[in-house]
């Protein structure tokens, strides 16, 4: 399924062109009837004689109406540019024209109506003027075609050239995201609220569950046409009328998006590359408010310069837009921005919900340079360096490529050394990777810091993990990634309490070594009772902990490590013959003092071993 725009100044035959091939009236509306004017806009199909169908989007030519045709022409494979023979190139020719460049389409046919009226010579000068308003644009290859839709001349010979292009078109990229911008919602009888539109970056489905994003109101599919015919499955590409249930179509806006449950966000804010037109005289001043359409919405937006106090006629520019209501917007999306009464330009999106930027700032610049000119692979890593770790299913959100090929690219960017593999998981989606700089980077930071600390605290068993990720600033779910991938590949050591370079053992003096055996030869002189006023270094003690030669149960009583196991045996034992205990029986049990077998099953608890139910105990 393809879908074609028509493209041109007022009253030039869009409409009758339209009628002449699908056979089909696109004006609906009384008015449009009556005046002989499209104001909205016209849909009509048909199936093409090499088997292809088509639906045609046919657009307002009058400059007042210059905002539906923009809500017609985002979404199209092939324009249409109908020029009036007798009449040449027109205003709105030219501006339609500019919007299609700034829109990015890329194939056009250029159709000279009304040809019986005119001569040939007349026709040829006309042709010119058509090449020169061509030159240097996305559309300057464009095959020209005069046609007379009274007599049917050069119909056949414009049908076959459509289908020749489009035959060579790439269809629609299914993302399994699909938005379907609405352009018109009504009530059918019989069936209730529809909306239109054209399908984008996914399927819809026959009672599945979605949602119109920027209003938030849910619904499921009731039924799906397209053209006319009911279909269960609605695909990239297609113009599709969706029969939704239980919600009004009043409340229903065009510039609205129809999308599965939870799939796209709405977004006040996005970077961009902005091209400014040769024909607008002025230049576009930072902070300046202008109207903004993307899709079928249209908004105002505040532009931020990014680069320079201004921008002027022909200038390229990168930019900051500020909408001043939320709009859905993906990255590579096109827009056009105006007056009014003025078409200024255009351009692409190139990141969402951005941070406020400097202006001038080159690391800002350099990175925007790379998503707008580089390879998906270089966007890629963009994405990956501003976000940290992602898995895959989340990389896809924010490029445009499906799940298969992002995954290709992955593997050889991995086999390549330009990512590293961070968590490897066999659910698809689910593996997690980074950019090898960053990798490299956070590496070197952790192992200085390790080093660092080695040097300054010899007998530490290492870097308490909570100090550590403070030094690094980095986020909980970053620094545990990190880590855990450092240990697995034997670069350092992890104790759940403490970070250490691999293989790193503390180093004892003589003397410590003589405080430690001293320190254990008195605790183990006292029994189930040792001796509270012992003094020792705190970092002896720790070490002593990690080795499990002692066990500290609270701030003041440390445990020989054996004696505390003997002693939790014990109370294990005795609750399992007796289901309770209580602490004067811990006391008594091992003829201590309440201090003692308190502290000792206050422990417990807290280790989950025990659990307290009033004056008792019982194992967990």
């Amino acid at each position: 399924m393809y879908v074609i725009g028509t493209a041109g100044h007022v009253d030039h035959g869009k409409t009758t062109l339209v009628k002449a091939i699908t056979g089909m009236e696109t004006d609906r509306l009384s008015e449009e009837k009556y005046r002989g004017l499209s104001i909205d806009l016209g849909f009509a199909w048909v199936e093409l004689p090499n088997g292809l169908n088509i639906s045609f989007i046919d657009v307002p030519g009058h400059k007042k109406f210059i905002a539906n045709m923009l809500a017609g022409a985002g979404a199209i494979d092939l324009a249409l540019i109908v020029i009036a023979a007798d009449e040449s190139v027109m205003p709105q020719t030219l501006e339609h024209f500019q919007i299609l460049n700034l829109l990015g389409v890329k194939r056009s046919i250029i159709v000279l109506t009304k040809c019986d009226l005119v001569d040939e010579q007349w026709l040829e000068l006309v042709e010119v003027d058509v090449k020169k308003m061509l030159e240097g644009s996305l559309l300057e290859n464009s095959k020209i075609v005069p046609v007379s839709a009274t007599n049917k001349k050069g119909i056949g010979e414009l049908i076959t050239e459509i289908g020749n292009i489009l035959d060579s078109t790439n269809s629609k990229i299914d993302l399994d995201k699909p938005r379907l911008w609405v352009d018109r919602s009504f009530s059918k009888s019989g069936f209730g609220t529809v909306i239109t539109g054209t399908l984008l970056d996914g399927n819809l489905i026959v009672g599945q569950d979605v949602e119109l994003v920027l209003s938030g109101q849910t619904s499921r599919i009731r039924g799906l046409q397209v053209h006319n015919e009911i279909v269960d499955l609605a695909k990239p590409g297609e113009r599709v009328a969706v029969n939704l249930s239980n919600l009004d179509h009043n409340q229903i806006q065009r510039g609205d998006v129809l999308s599965k449950l939870g799939v796209l966000k709405k977004t006040l804010v996005v970077d961009a590359k902005l091209h400014v037109l040769h024909t607008y005289p002025n230049s576009i001043k930072h902070n300046m408010s202008v109207n903004i359409h993307t899709g079928t919405n249209e908004c105002i937006t505040k532009i931020r310069l990014i680069e320079s106090s201004d921008l002027t006629s022909g200038d390229t520019g990168y930019v900051q837009l500020k909408f001043d209501r939320p709009l859905v917007v993906s990255r590579g999306d096109h827009f056009v921005i105006r007056t009014n009464m003025f078409t200024l330009g255009g351009g692409i999106v190139l990141d969402l919900n951005p941070k406020r930027h400097k202006r001038g700032d080159a690391k800002t610049i350099q990175r925007l340079e790379l998503i707008s000119d580089g390879s998906i692979n270089d966007v890629i890593k963009v994405v990956l360096e501003d976000n940290g770790p992602l898995e895959i299913e989340v990389i896809e959100n924010h490029i445009k490529i499906g799940i298969s090929d992002l995954k290709e690219r992955l593997d050889w960017m991995l086999d390549n050394g330009e990512l590293i593999l961070i968590v490897d998981s066999a659910a698809i989606g689910k593996s997690i990777v980074m950019t090898a700089s960053s990798w490299e980077q956070h590496t070197n930071r952790i192992l200085k810091f390790l080093k660092e600390y080695h040097v300054k605290f010899p007998i530490r068993v290492g870097m308490p993990r909570a100090e550590l990720r403070q030094e690094l600033n980095l986020p909980p779910k970053l620094f545990n990634l990190i880590i855990s991938k450092l240990k697995v590949d034997c670069i350092v050591d992890d104790t759940n309490k403490f970070v250490l370079n691999f293989g790193y053992k503390p180093i004892l003096t003589m003397e410590q070594s003589e405080t430690i055996d001293a320190y254990l030869s008195e605790l183990n002189q006292k029994g189930y009772s040792p001796s509270t006023d012992i003094k020792i270094d705190d970092d002896i003690l720790v070490l002593l902990e990690n080795q499990n030669r002692v066990v500290r149960i609270s701030e003041s009583i440390v445990y020989p490590y054996d004696v505390y196991c003997e002693m939790v045996q014990r109370i294990q034992n005795h609750l399992a013959s007796f289901r309770e205990i209580s602490v004067g029986e811990v006391r008594d049990m091992f003829n201590a003092s309440r201090k003692y077998a308190l502290a000792l099953m206050e422990y417990l608890d807290a280790q989950a071993v025990t659990k307290r139910i009033g004056d008792k105990r019982i194992l967990l």
